[in-house]
């Protein structure tokens, strides 16, 4: 070749090649006659189909409401596929899913159970998010994964405080009406805020007896009431009543309560 040349050779597809270069003539002045240097080159154009069927996705730390509706305020997350068919990768292909489209991850699995590992996938703020999937190989061919139900909520934004005053009573306050010291495990848990509390369409007002079980609270304004008998109180004295605005993502704000101890006595 002339100085500053280029060969070009069609190369079939999926067809390994050997391919010398030697160097003969002048360079910069030098006499270069050599044998050349002899490398492998594979053309590789296939790549696995994407199996039939339905494939669906799961996260891990799926927070808030529902632990499967892909709703969460927990940004970092493990990403699990069932396929709707076994998926068989050669050697040299992989399996990655992608939360923006553009940071992807390897899925380990066989057959239809496929996952990333713990925390390996993070995830992008807002709604309407997707998980993606693809199969890739070492020579670049890819194959998208379709996949159902894949799109998700990223929420970090914790429910607004509400000011004022908030105060507690129950139903079937048996003894001295008011004092909230009572033989009835069962009641209805009724809050008077101290102003007017407007929830978004993904909150939800709660109340609890024992902080792990939350009850859900409905009404408008400052006036909130559960269901009848929904909130069961735990047994003894100084056991307090709380409550709290709970989002779809589990984003938590505590509503502070006033007068809120109660007494189960049984005995």
């Amino acid at each position: 070749l002339a100085n500053n040349s280029n060969w070009t050779s069609g190369l079939n597809s999926n067809t390994k090649y050997a391919i010398q270069v030697k160097l003969s003539g002048t360079l910069l002045g030098n006499t270069v006659n050599g044998s050349g240097d002899t490398s492998e080159v594979t053309i590789d154009t296939t790549i696995v189909d994407a199996p039939v069927g339905t494939h669906t996705v799961a996260i891990s730390n799926d927070t808030g409401i529902l632990a499967n509706d892909l709703i969460t305020n927990d940004s970092v997350v493990k990403v699990g596929l069932t396929l709707g068919n076994n998926l068989v990768l050669a050697t040299d292909e992989t399996l990655q899913v992608s939360a923006n489209g553009a940071t992807w991850v390897n899925a380990t699995g066989i057959n239809k159970a496929w996952a990333t590992a713990d925390d390996a996938v993070t995830l992008i703020a807002g709604t309407g998010k997707t998980l993606t999937a693809r199969v890739i190989d070492t020579a670049g061919n890819v194959t998208a994964l379709p996949l159902s139900d894949n799109s998700y909520t990223l929420d970090t934004s914790a429910p607004s405080v509400l000011a004022g005053t908030h105060t507690v009573v129950t139903s079937n306050d048996t003894g001295i009406d008011g004092d909230r010291i009572t033989s009835d495990a069962q009641v209805k848990v009724t809050l008077s805020l101290g102003n007017d509390l407007i929830l978004a369409t993904d909150e939800t007002l709660q109340v609890s007896a024992n902080g792990a079980d939350w009850v859900t609270a409905t009404g408008s304004n400052k006036a909130w009431t559960t269901a009848d008998d929904a909130v069961t109180l735990i047994a003894g004295t100084g056991k307090t009543l709380t409550a709290r605005v709970v989002d779809t993502a589990g984003n938590v704000t505590a509503l502070t309560l006033s007068g809120n101890g109660y007494t189960l006595d049984t005995s």
